[in-house]
Parts: structure tokens; sequence; C-alpha cells
């Protein structure tokens, strides 16, 4: 006759070990929303709640035997449960932290049930209340390794951001196929159990168990590895879309700034016939500081590559009226093999994110940015450097801009990656107190070396 509330501690020990068994996998899933000890604390309560239910409902007890966890029951338990943790000690949207738990809760119960199978067989079975103590401690051990290395492994192709909410369509194809699999699981289970031997039904459940748990690891690595291959090739389109924008404007600019020059070039003899006929003191005073603007405008950049100094020419225009300093030590011979489209990539974006750090400065000093660009041995070396009083922004191991408009602005450093890497090419960042480099290596063709 069973008491109100029983408690079974080798059951704690499960459920503990089987939670904390996660624990790597829930620290990569978004920001915490408790301390470290609070997290662990809520985590221990939870599993002590899953073994009183467990311990106290005739649902997972067969005949005051063994706990039964090859049941819809406790399906639907383990997966509230994962749930909750999550819910609980990490800051993630609800559809994202019920996505995650039923991918750990799917993948996971198929091989502990194979494992309980197999272990059942020679009697030491870790949920059985007959075995020794030892043999289920070591039981909840294998439990605790299995899952360990089940969301370890999950975790190196799973998205594990989870600040965009999921697609309905996603969530609820991952909850069709894992019903769908429970379901064949159960019934197939059911028919060897009542058809075949004892010893045979255990060899059946086991190789069932195992063919399941496999089925939802490839399908879910599949699933995610072509998820992501969707989600990459749709920012690779949108960051062509915006190179290709930029190089059209460039090229308007390009034009342009040759008709002006051509103009600029007249009126300069023109100034120059003026200045000789006329003898009026105040107009030759005047005739003098309009050649002084078509020198200043003269002192352009003239790096050698008409494709470089288009951008860096717009923008030491706009860095000039925003009293901004540029200072460009540039041998535009150096990136003469760089396709247009990935110039306007590297430099463009390259020089807003400087322009857009060094604006909200106060301190003229400090309203300086330096663009440096040589050769050394085999390769291009690029170097953009300017003083920053905002913190460096990083999600998995990509820089991310401080703009609240991320959905179009967050493609500029990875515009320059992507370019970059057209030519065999790193490039990688530091802060160094206030001061933010750039560097960025090009492999040079062999015929320009």
């Amino acid at each position: 006759m069973n008491t109100f509330i029983q408690f079974d501690p080798f059951l704690l020990l499960y459920s503990l070990l089987g939670l904390a068994a996660f624990w790597l996998y829930f620290c990569k899933l978004g920001t915490p929303r408790l301390s470290w000890p609070r997290a662990w604390a809520a985590l221990a309560g939870l599993a002590l709640v899953q073994t009183v239910l467990i311990n106290n409902i005739d649902l997972f007890n067969y005949d005051n035997t063994f706990y039964s966890t090859h049941n819809f029951a406790y399906m639907l338990m383990h997966l509230g449960f994962l749930f909750a943790v999550i819910r609980m000690i990490r800051n993630i949207r609800w559809d994202q932290a019920f996505y995650h738990a039923l991918l750990l809760s799917m993948c996971t119960r198929y091989f502990e049930q194979a494992l309980g199978a197999v272990i059942s067989y020679f009697d030491i079975f870790y949920l059985s209340f007959r075995v020794d103590g030892v043999y289920r401690v070591f039981g909840c051990l294998l439990v605790f390794l299995l899952y360990l290395m089940i969301s370890l492994l999950l975790a190196q192709y799973v998205d594990m951001r989870g600040a965009a909410p999921l697609k309905r369509t996603r969530l609820a194809l991952i909850s069709v196929f894992a019903l769908a699999l429970e379901m064949m699981n159960y019934l197939t289970v059911v028919i060897i159990t009542s058809e075949i031997s004892e010893s045979n039904a255990i060899l059946g459940m086991s190789l069932m168990e195992l063919l399941c748990g496999f089925t939802a690891l490839i399908f879910i690595v599949y699933n995610e590895i072509a998820l992501r291959k969707a989600q990459e090739q749709s920012e690779l389109n949108q960051i062509r879309i915006l190179m290709e924008k930029q190089a059209q404007q460039y090229k308007q600019q390009q034009i342009i700034a040759a008709s002006i020059d051509r103009k600029y070039h007249d009126l300069k003899h023109h100034l120059n016939a003026a200045k000789m006929l006329q003898t009026n003191e105040a107009r030759h005073e005047y005739i003098v500081e309009l050649e002084c603007s078509i020198n200043s405008y003269a002192s352009f950049c003239h790096t050698g590559n008409d494709i470089l100094d288009t951008i860096l020419n717009e923008k030491n225009m706009y860095c000039s009226q925003h009293n901004i300093r540029l200072i460009l030590l540039v041998d535009g011979g150096a990136v003469s093999f760089v396709h247009a489209t990935d110039m306007v990539a590297i430099f463009s974006n390259a020089l807003d994110n400087a322009i857009e750090a060094v604006s909200p400065l106060t301190d003229s000093s400090l309203r300086e940015i330096i663009v440096r660009v040589t050769t050394r041995d085999n390769w291009t070396v690029l170097r953009f450097e300017n003083h920053s009083n905002v913190p460096l922004v990083e999600e998995n191991g990509i820089l991310l801009t401080t703009k609240q408009d991320s959905s179009i602005h967050g493609f500029g450093f990875k515009s320059i990656s992507y370019a970059v890497q057209n030519y065999g090419g790193h490039c990688t960042y530091a802060m160094e107190k206030d001061l933010f480099v750039l560097n960025i290596l090009l492999a040079r063709p062999a015929g320009e070396v």
C-alpha cells in the first residue's frame, strides 16, 4: 500500500543528473535570466518535483517494481520539465524554448530507453526498486553521460541564438515529426512485447529505440544544416544586392566627379587669364581665394586607382564637412586586382563604420580616421584605425552593429568578410583602449606580386 508521499533518493539522483547533463547546452541559449547559484537551485527544485511526481503517480510505477519511462505521460513530463528549466534560467522566447526542449527530449529519451532495455536484460535496471544501489547509481551516471554527449552533439548544429521568433511551419513540422515517431515507436514496442519471447523482445525494443534515436538525430541535424544554409544564402543575396547598389552609386559619383574635374580644370585657366588682365586689388584677392578653393579640390586623393579614388574622395568630402580628419596613406596599386564590387564593400563599409564611431566624439583630437594600404610579401594589407567610445558587440564571433536598424546595417561587417574571402584573405579587429583597429589581409595574385 502506497503512503501519501513516497521518496526514492536514487530517482532524485536520476532526475537531477538528467537535467544537469543539459547545463552546457542551456548556457548557449540566449542570455542568463538567473545567476548561477539561483539557476542551479531552480534546476534542483524541478528535479525534486519531477522525482515526487514519478514516485507517487501509478502511471510511472508498474506493479511497484520499476519506474516506466516508456509511455506518453513520461514523454510529456520530460518535455515539460525541460521547457520549464529553459524558461526559468535563460532569457529566451517561449517558442524557442519549446523547440529546444523538444529536440533534447526527443533525441535523448530513445537512446536512454535503448540503454534501459539492454541493462534490464542483466537484471540491473537503474529504475528498478529491486536492484542494488550501486547498480542504480552506475545506471544514473550512464544516463548522465548519454544525455551530455547527445546535447553537446546537438549544440554543434542547432541554432542557439533564439532571438527571432520561430516560423509556425518549422515548429509544427518538428512537433508532428516527434509525435509520429513516438507513436510508431510505441506501437512497435507493444507489438514486439506481445508477440515474441521476453529475450527477443528486449533485443527488438533496443533496436527499435536505437532506430528512432538515430532517425531523430539525423532529421534534426539535416534540418538544421539545411536551414543554416538557406539563411546564409539569404544573407549573401542581400549582401550582393547592397554591394551592387553601392557599386552603381559610386559609378555615378565617378562620372560626376570627372565632369566637375574638367570644369574646375577649365575654370582654373580662366582665372589665371583674368588675374593677369585685372588690376583691381579686391577682385584680385577674390580670384586668389577662388584659386585656393580649386587647389583644395585638386588636393583630393589620387591613388592611381580610379574606383578607390572615387570612394575615398566621396568619404573625404563628407569628413571635411563634418570636421573629421581622414588621413589616407594609400597605395592604389596594391588593390589593383580587387574587383570594383569588392572594393566598394570593403572600403565603403569600413569607412562608414569608422565615421559612425567618431561622429559622436566631442574631442576634436579624437575625430580622426587613418587608412593604410600597403603590400607585404604576397599580401595586400589594409588597416583602418579610429577612436570609439562604444564597446564592441559580438555574437558567435561576428561583429554586430550598434545601430537600431540591424536588419540592414548589420550586413556591414559581413559584407567586408564576404568580399575578403574572395581573395583568400581574412580580417581581424581589436579594441585597444579607445582605439578600434580593423586589419585586412588580401592574397595577391601571382601576376601582381
